[in-house]
């Protein structure tokens, strides 16, 4: 393994809800590429996309420079159906300048055969939860006020979540790179299941105080 980003790394970067929708995992996605282009010191050769407008971004070979980092997305049993989370997190690692074999058929906002760039660039930046955010708020407060709890708590509103995003990805671009902690020894000794090694002496006083 080159590299791993997860969800819950993301309040670290300024995103402190809503961790599972397709903004957050665009966040993981671009997380992951910086990750990993700065592991091979490529980070500043290959910015990628800084200015997500939804369209599709392929990276580009620089001259007299390595070439792109180069992978291939595995979906597992994830069902790969037209805006899948899964795309969401491609998409993330092809604007943090991956180079990874794609089209744009199943990117959310795809529809007659063409990318709709403002769809996919709404949701990139939490669009589509702002207006699902503003919606419930006027219709159905009391649902709202249970299905939104965390973002009351945090104080989100959904004028507040595109510049949300739009930190989150600035900071996920300064520093991508996962702190390493430091190992310590436990302040209790852990028990010991198995019986310490004894020598061949030992075994005989053992058995003669048995015998006794």
């Amino acid at each position: 393994v080159v590299a791993a980003a997860y969800s819950h790394e993301l309040p670290g970067y300024g995103l402190k809800t809503g961790l599972t929708n397709y903004s957050a995992a665009y966040c993981v996605g671009l997380l992951v590429a910086r990750r990993v282009l700065a592991r091979y010191k490529l980070a500043d050769t290959y910015k990628g996309c800084e200015e997500p407008d939804g369209s599709d971004y392929n990276v580009e070979a620089v001259d007299d420079a390595p070439r792109p980092f180069y992978c291939l997305l595995d979906t597992g049993l994830k069902r790969t159906s037209t805006g899948s989370k899964v795309f969401a997190c491609l998409k993330g690692a092809l604007d943090g300048g991956l180079d990874v074999p794609h089209n744009d058929k199943r990117f959310v906002g795809y529809a007659n055969k063409k990318l709709d760039a403002e769809t996919m660039q709404k949701y990139i930046y939490g669009g589509h939860v702002a207006e699902y955010q503003e919606t419930m708020q006027e219709e159905e407060p009391e649902k709202y006020a249970a299905h939104f709890s965390s973002y009351v708590e945090e104080g989100i509103e959904p004028t507040d979540i595109e510049d949300i995003y739009k930190g989150v990805h600035e900071k996920i671009r300064e520093n991508p790179v996962l702190a390493k902690k430091e190992r310590t020894k436990p302040a209790t000794a852990l028990p010991r299941w198995k019986s310490p090694k004894i020598t061949y002496e030992a075994r005989k006083e053992n058995l003669k105080a048995k015998l006794a």
